[in-house]
C-alpha cells in the first residue's frame, strides 16, 4: 500500500472507537491501541460525527460532537462534569469541573463550540502563547 493511501477502517475497528469513546478515551489512547495517527482516528470521528459524550439523566440523552468544538486548546469532554483544555506546560492540563449537568451544557456549547475567545482558560493560555 502507498504511504499516502488511508487504510480503511474496519467494522471492528468502528465498534472499537464508538466504545472508546464512551468509555472517555481519548483520540491519543485510541490511536495507540488501533495503531493508526491520533489525527486519522479524531478525522475519522469528524467523518462519522460520533458523539464524543453522552450524558443520560432521567432518560435524556445529551450530545456533542468533536465537530462543534471550535476551540485550539480544547482536548476532552467527560460525561457531563467536566471539560479537558491544553495546560501551562507540554506535560499539564487544564480542567473545568462542574456541580450539574446544565452548567457543563452552557460551558460546552457557549466557550467551547461557539465564542471560545470569551472563555477565561482561552484567554489565559492565548496570553501564555502570545509571550
Amino acid at each position: 500500500m502507498k504511504q499516502n493511501q488511508a487504510r480503511k477502517w474496519t467494522e471492528d475497528e468502528n465498534k472499537f472507537l464508538i466504545s472508546a469513546i464512551r468509555r472517555g478515551n481519548t483520540a491519543a489512547e485510541i490511536s495507540k491501541y488501533l495503531g493508526r495517527s491520533e489525527k486519522s482516528v479524531q478525522e475519522h470521528c469528524r467523518k462519522l460525527k460520533i458523539v464524543v459524550s453522552e450524558i443520560k439523566e432521567k432518560q435524556k440523552v445529551a450530545a456533542f460532537s468533536l465537530a462543534d468544538v471550535k476551540c485550539p486548546f480544547f482536548e476532552k469532554m467527560y460525561r457531563g462534569r467536566s471539560v479537558r483544555c491544553e495546560g501551562l506546560t507540554p506535560a499539564s492540563f487544564i480542567s473545568m469541573s462542574f456541580s450539574n449537568e446544565g452548567d457543563w451544557q452552557k460551558q460546552v456549547k457557549m466557550h467551547c463550540n461557539k465564542d471560545y475567545q470569551s472563555c477565561p482558560f482561552y484567554q489565559l493560555l492565548s496570553q501564555l502563547y502570545e509571550k
